[in-house]
């Protein structure tokens, strides 16, 4: 019973660390920020999967405590339940801070490559724009090398694009 109530009050106190440390993390600004709150998120989930034992651990003594009958038998289920209630909600939160997180990531991703892409086209915009036929063949020559660069460069960027 004792070693049941000293798990009980590890566990507890663990997962309100670890809930007030989650929520603690703001949403990244930038792609780098985003990756390294990702990074530091999973180390949260290693941690949480660290723990699996020792939860199952408590559940089971709580179990073993209950199928004898013990005299504090109220006192442990509602322990069990408040461990199993709170364990359900710190991985609910991993889980929703995660998806947060990528979306956040996801979207500074897009920032980041729509805004290469943009400088991109505006940069190219200029070589279209130039009206220049050539006066020679050498030139016309130069000019049409060019104008193939620039259609593989084209193809290259069009992945992005997409």
């Amino acid at each position: 019973y004792h070693r049941f109530l000293s798990d009980y009050d590890e566990l507890s106190g663990w997962m309100n660390e670890k809930t007030a440390l989650i929520n603690a993390d703001e949403l990244p600004t930038d792609v780098a920020s985003g990756e390294a709150l990702l990074a530091r998120h999973q180390q949260h989930k290693h941690e949480i999967d660290s723990y699996d034992d020792r939860f199952q651990s408590a559940d089971a003594t709580g179990q073993e405590l209950l199928d004898g009958n013990h005299d504090a038998s109220d006192e442990i289920k509602e322990k069990m339940t408040a461990l199993a209630n709170a364990w359900a909600a710190l991985l609910e939160l991993w889980d929703r801070r995660q998806h947060q997180y990528q979306q956040c990531l996801d979207f500074h991703l897009f920032s980041r490559d729509s805004e290469q892409v943009d400088s991109w086209m505006s940069r190219q915009e200029a070589f279209l724009d130039n009206e220049d036929l050539g006066n020679s063949l050498g030139s016309v020559e130069a000019l049409l090398q060019k104008h193939d660069d620039f259609e593989e460069a084209f193809t290259a960027q069009e992945e992005k694009i997409i």
